[in-house]
């Protein structure tokens, strides 16, 4: 549950029993699917879960993880760009269930006679990003983050048992005896009756593809993380706050209020109020909390889903959010969001507070302009959809984009200034932003329209 912010699609489960593996999966949220298994026990020491958001492949029930291939189990946070390629390595050989990618790194772990062979296979064959958590009909519990360092994975222990999880905000429910972040590269191979606390806070055993490129996302922190969690050795929270003061410095007007979009908007807010002195009103946007991310919305991708998933970003924009007319009538805003992505939801949010009055609305944007596509684990994956792809000078975007939004100003928190304040510059991935791609892509029909800023 703590996770399910990261994929709100589907869920499953699957445990080693009687040296067999089983799983359970559905479209729907945790609560939802595992209320489908009843008061089933598992007679099983090792399990893994997953919530699918879907960057490739339909969101249907076929595609919910984890997905068993043979011997192994996995669920998988990532994506390839070469699944043409091992499509047809492996399709003399298998009968594929899905459309994902992840069902082909399943088969390469089947292959393998054991996790760190399917590891290191996995360094030399997939191009893109896969972290993994994995299980086998022999009860062993495998954590893989790909060499690049992509996304981020945690692991922890307590008692003797072994944890992990795409962000350690989940352990902080769980009074863990200790937890951190996995390096770039790093298996952790698990099975009963190991030392869990040696298995978590020694050096890492095994660290595959060490001279490979590392490329964390910057997106994650800025946008998909919980702000309790922690990336590259930092709060969330705090450096969204941080991002805030910067925007602050950098992109000061002249205003009564700043108002964050709830809830990722919120950090950024309060560091903007901070350095720049204007009161911080949160209650000018409130939020409905039964209306899911809209970003994550798969609208359509999948009609075979339930009701509220089809309806549009827009549509559920309407829903998720309300002015309150007490805080915003007559005054200038400062309205703070984690990210503009396609400009099709913050419309929306803006004609909101001017309907209930606001004079000005000044947006200031924590993430800078995304103009690419990403290929690695986020669903952006088309050109000609990012309202700011045009514009290689961000002053220009956000003039381009507030008109096209309807706000009075929109101003980017600087990819420098991002870089700067995440740490370690030289290992992020702004590929998003620049186009700096750190995986091959694929030089086929599909990639080429993707990049293409025209219809």
């Amino acid at each position: 549950m703590a996770l399910q912010h990261r994929g709100e699609e589907s869920a499953g489960i699957a445990v080693s029993m009687d040296g067999d593996l089983f799983v359970y999966k559905d479209r729907g949220h945790v609560d939802d699917v595992f209320h489908g298994l009843g008061k089933a026990s598992f007679n099983s020491y090792a399990g893994i879960v997953h919530t699918r958001y879907s960057t490739t492949g339909l969101s249907g029930r076929k595609n919910a993880q984890p997905i068993r291939v043979g011997k192994v189990a996995l669920g998988h946070n990532g994506n390839l760009v070469n699944t043409d390629e091992l499509r047809q390595m492996f399709g003399e050989r298998y009968d594929f269930d899905t459309t994902t990618d992840s069902e082909l790194i399943a088969c390469i772990f089947d292959e393998a006679p054991d996790m760190p062979t399917g590891a290191e296979t996995a360094s030399r064959l997939c191009k893109g990003s896969y972290n993994l958590v994995l299980l086998n009909n022999r009860g062993e519990l495998g954590v893989f983050r790909d060499p690049s360092g992509n996304h981020p994975i945690s692991v922890g222990f307590k008692g003797g048992a072994l944890y992990a999880a795409s962000e350690d905000f989940a352990f902080q429910h769980l009074d863990l005896d200790g937890y951190r972040e996995m390096e770039p590269g790093e298996l952790i191979v698990f099975s009963k009756g190991m030392n869990s606390e040696a298995v978590v806070m020694e050096p890492p055993g095994i660290v595959i593809g060490r001279d490979l490129p590392k490329r964390i996302c910057a997106f994650e922190g800025k946008y998909f993380m919980m702000p309790g969690s922690t990336l590259n050795g930092k709060n969330v929270y705090e450096v969204r706050r941080e991002v805030g003061r910067q925007l602050a410095k950098r992109f000061p007007v002249d205003a009564d209020i700043v108002v964050p979009i709830p809830d990722s908007g919120i950090p950024y807010g309060l560091g903007y109020s901070e350095q720049s002195g204007i009161p911080f009103e949160p209650g000018g946007l409130i939020k409905n909390r039964y209306v899911r991310r809209t970003y994550t919305s798969p609208e359509g991708k999948d009609m075979d889903t339930p009701r509220i998933i089809q309806l549009t970003r827009r549509e559920l924009s309407k829903l998720k959010l309300s002015a309150t007319r007490y805080y915003v009538e007559g005054k200038r805003v400062v309205l703070t969001e984690d990210s503009i992505v396609r400009g099709n939801v913050s419309p929306i949010t803006i004609q909101i507070l001017r309907d209930a009055g606001a004079r000005e609305v000044h947006m200031r944007i924590g993430f800078p302009p995304v103009r690419f596509p990403c290929f690695t684990g986020l669903d952006h994956a088309e050109r000609r959809k990012l309202i700011a792809a045009p514009f290689d000078d961000p002053i220009e975007a956000g003039d381009y984009v507030a008109k096209k939004i309807g706000a009075d100003s929109v101003r980017y928190i600087p990819q420098q200034t991002s870089r700067e304040i995440l740490s370690d510059s030289d290992n992020l991935c702004f590929a998003c932003v620049d186009g700096d791609y750190w995986t091959e892509i694929p030089d086929t029909e599909q990639f080429r329209n993707a990049l293409k800023i025209g219809v």
